[in-house]
């Protein structure tokens, strides 16, 4: 028997809600199974020296709301993918961009 065009519909938006939720929680598991080892009691940075030669401290920055603290580079794959939503997300939260060299500056 074939199926109507609303079920075909809300047969799918189930599937994609369903492939949300799964997403989400394979994300979340792999992000606490990533971070278990990690120890947050300390950091081994409290300062960093902006661009313009001043120093900001840390932890005095994470004292009232968290801090990104995001390490890219212009030749890694995954920043040019992440990079845009950090730049969103800076719009909106305190977000501290570390930019890695490596190589010569010769071409």
């Amino acid at each position: 028997m074939k199926r109507s065009w609303r079920e075909r519909v809300k047969r799918g938006a189930r599937d994609v809600c369903w492939l949300i939720v799964f997403v989400l929680i394979s994300s979340t598991a792999v992000d606490w199974w990533r971070s278990r080892d990690i120890d947050t009691s300390q950091f081994p940075v409290d300062t960093v020296r902006l661009l313009d030669g001043r120093q900001q401290d840390l932890l005095a920055m994470s004292q009232h709301e968290p801090v990104l603290i995001y390490v890219w580079a212009s030749w890694c794959s995954v920043c040019r993918f992440v990079t845009p939503s950090v730049d969103w997300l800076s719009d909106h939260a305190q977000v501290v961009s570390i930019a890695l060299r490596s190589g010569s500056t010769k071409k």
